[in-house]
């Protein structure tokens, strides 16, 4: 492996919604382009199999490499672009995940690539990133998995049913986001 940065600027980067897959890009003080990915999918939270890496190579979990990218990626400085057009302000929206939620405010802040370096370093650091999710959050996991991929494929009918049998879990915010939801899908 090549010698790890000693500093980082982040320019760019992407979070995806498969459960947290993080995408970041930057540079050293030489100026060389580095990219910086943490796969976080569901499936891979599950097993405890998510992965950071660094310039496509995968970084050991709870090594002395890790602990330095994830310092770099904590004093990291950031040229975030503008966002020059105006989009107007989004009056009504459903966030599901506090994680999708936290970037979301970082965005609407100006600082939305901060917010997604700072939930990569927090999945980084958590017990799921080495041991995956608890036995009893995984059926749940992989059921609303499943409604993930039936609303995709809009079968609307299968994640109304799925979600039902969470109702009791639910807390009263997320049943009225959740009923918003509904009214929304087509029919």
């Amino acid at each position: 492996m090549e010698p790890l940065p000693t500093a980082i600027i982040l320019k760019d980067g992407a979070f995806a919604l498969d459960g947290g897959s993080t995408f970041l890009v930057g540079c050293d003080s030489k100026g060389e382009e580095i990219r910086i990915e943490l796969d976080w999918s569901i499936d891979l939270q599950i097993c405890g199999k998510g992965q950071l890496s660094i310039n496509g190579v995968d970084i050991p979990k709870r090594s002395k490499d890790e602990e330095h990218v994830l310092g770099l990626l904590s004093s990291a400085q950031y040229e975030e672009k503008a966002h020059t057009e105006d989009t107007g302000e989004v009056k009504k929206r459903i966030i599901l995940g506090a994680d999708i939620n936290r970037i979301a405010n970082g965005i609407k802040q100006g600082c939305g690539l901060q917010a997604m370096t700072e939930e990569l370093i927090r999945n980084v650091r958590s017990d799921i990133y080495i041991n995956g999710r608890p036995q009893q959050d995984r059926q749940r996991t992989e059921n609303l998995e499943k409604a993930n991929v039936a609303f995709r494929l809009k079968q609307w009918g299968q994640v109304v049913d799925l979600l039902k049998g969470y109702e009791n879990s639910l807390s009263k915010t997320q049943k009225l986001k959740l009923e918003y939801a509904m009214k929304k899908l087509p029919t």
